[in-house]
């Protein structure tokens, strides 16, 4: 599941839960991050797309909080 929304490059995009940054990178959806998260037993996977700027305290295998920063929303990559 996922969704895109077109709103100002100044707009903070957040992590949904507590979790391990697991990639950092470039490509078709553009400056993006993907997340490890674990809800109650089951591993599941974010991908915050689209960012203009990761924050830079992010880093691939460091434990981020529910909320925390993940970087600037933005319009990189391929959006259809």
């Amino acid at each position: 599941m996922g969704f895109i929304t077109d709103h100002s490059s100044d707009t903070d995009v957040i992590s949904i839960g507590d979790g391990t940054v697991v990639k950092m990178a470039g490509g078709s959806f553009g400056m993006h991050a993907i997340v490890e998260y674990d809800y109650e037993g089951t591993t599941f996977y974010a991908v915050y797309a689209h960012l203009s700027a990761y924050d830079k305290k992010l880093e691939i295998g460091k434990k981020i909080k529910k909320g925390q920063r993940i970087g600037k929303m933005g319009g990189s990559g391929k959006k259809k």
